[in-house]
């Protein structure tokens, strides 16, 4: 992980005035947060997260995980103290310790802190802070050098209170590893090592459903996990022959009313229901595995389910029925999202992706379960007929249907949340984009490009890229 990158080599689609001013006004924060004169280094981490397969991680299934351009950036420099030491624009400074005379693994020897702090589309959290230790532990373990690390950071994953399902875990996670591997390895451990080390700092912090979007941050592009061994998951990075030429749109279906009262993604208990749900049924969908003699569900066939149907539905339910049937089909489904991905067929790329969304909603259900609930803070309560994500799923079908070339809907559960997930051909972008909006409104369809380049260093000259920037900014008045 010892290369640096040039900007131009990261973001091929956004724009570079953009990309320029972002990188200036994180160098001018940290200087004047740290001193005029302190040296720092920059990185870049990408948000990355599961296209396919997530809800098969904790039944040994597989898993294909996607980067994006969105990420976290920090310009970092070496300390003495085992600290890291972590500013942003709106908070003040907060510090992690992971001296060796700290419990390197408990989260909550730092009780007297701030439960959560948000800042720039990054969530400081308990999570987070034990995360950070783990990591610099099992380098320590490993006979890596460590060392304490002052940063300046800014990202823009959380751009849109409506993506709450994006984790900025993956990004955070893997640049603590990348900045400790550059600023005391000197880069020299390869990204397959830094990939061991992260899993088993997930492993340690009891992280492990993520363990697939750390793996697409720390190597780009496309992910394909398969989880036959839950504690050594093979990880293969997986490259496309071509461009697939799709790109993820995530829609806000929030009425205008509710987007005006608060920032709050409102199906939080949407999910939280989901979730309740289908933990009941991954309780009834183990003894299904006792009563095939199997494993795992792994070692079980749609045909033997539907030899057995009648039993297995009045012992254990249609819910559990439903769930075993739907991760069958979800494992073959990433096994060919893989091979479209490997092959550049952008047309089963969609079709299988499709499929997944298809399979959501008729044996999962995700959508379906319409909750009364109210705002973190108990002010907005939100009416049980509220469902913003089946509203936006519809109307993007709809925008789809006017298309030349159509794209894939399906759901995505995380971080407490249940979101879209649209892929939208890259040619009909623009169109599809201005029709969701003139439907739910300007600002409710965020877009992600995809990214090819894994975590890195950039290769980064403040008084170079000021003077690109004023050339550009020249250019584009002529």
């Amino acid at each position: 992980m010892s290369e640096k990158l040039k900007l131009s080599e990261i973001y091929s689609y956004t724009s570079p005035e953009r990309v320029y001013k972002r990188y200036l006004a994180l160098a001018a924060a940290y200087r004047k947060h740290y001193g005029a004169d302190s040296l720092y280094r920059v990185f870049s981490a990408p948000c990355a997260f599961e296209i396919c397969g997530e809800s098969t991680v904790f039944e040994s299934g597989r898993v294909v995980s996607a980067c994006f351009e969105n990420d976290v950036i920090a310009a970092a420099d070496a300390i003495s103290p085992r600290k890291f030491v972590i500013k942003s624009d709106n908070i003040k400074e907060f510090t992690v310790y992971f001296d060796e005379s700290e419990q390197t693994y408990d989260s909550k020897s730092e009780e007297s802190e701030v439960a959560e702090v948000s800042y720039t589309g990054l969530t400081m959290t308990a999570e987070l802070r034990m995360l950070i230790r783990c990591i610099i532990g099992v380098f320590d373990e490993a006979g890596f050098n460590t060392g304490g690390i002052k940063a300046y950071v800014n990202s823009n994953i959380y751009e849109n209170a409506f993506v709450p399902a994006i984790s900025t875990l993956s990004a955070a996670g893997v640049l603590t590893a990348q900045v400790t591997n550059a600023l005391y390895n000197g880069g020299s451990i390869p990204r397959p090592r830094i990939a061991q080390l992260v899993n088993s700092a997930l492993l340690k912090s009891g992280l492990r459903p993520y363990m697939n979007q750390f793996a697409a941050t720390v190597f780009g592009g496309y992910v394909y996990t398969d989880f036959k061994d839950n504690q050594t998951p093979i990880i293969t990075p997986v490259q496309p022959k071509k461009d697939l030429a799709i790109t993820l749109c995530v829609a806000d279906g929030r009425s205008e009313k509710v987007r005006k009262k608060t920032k709050w993604y409102s199906d939080e208990a949407n999910c939280l229901a989901f979730k309740a749900a289908t933990e009941e049924a991954r309780e009834s969908t183990c003894e299904v595995v006792k009563f095939f003699e199997a494993k795992s569900l792994r070692h079980i066939t749609d045909s033997d389910v539907f030899y057995n149907l009648e039993t297995l539905r009045e012992r254990y339910g249609d819910a559990a029925v439903m769930r075993v049937l739907f991760y069958l089909g979800e494992m073959s489904r990433a096994e060919k999202l893989r091979w479209a991905i490997q092959t550049g067929d952008t047309a089963m790329f969609v079709s299988v992706l499709g499929a997944s969304g298809s399979g959501q909603f008729r044996y999962l259900q995700s959508t379906l379960f319409s909750v009364c609930s109210q705002s973190p803070d108990g002010s907005d309560e939100i009416p049980c007929e509220y469902e913003p994500v089946r509203v936006a799923l519809c109307v993007a079908e709809l925008a789809m249907s006017r298309m030349k070339d159509g794209g894939a809907l399906r759901t995505h559960i995380g971080d407490e949340r249940l979101t879209t997930q649209i892929f939208v051909p890259q040619q009909g972008l623009k169109e599809f984009k201005m029709q969701l909006e003139n439907v739910l409104g300007r600002g409710t369809c965020a877009v992600f490009h995809s990214r090819g380049v894994p975590a890195c260093e950039v290769d980064f000259c403040a008084e170079e890229l000021q003077t690109g920037l004023t050339t550009l900014l020249n250019t584009n008045r002529a």
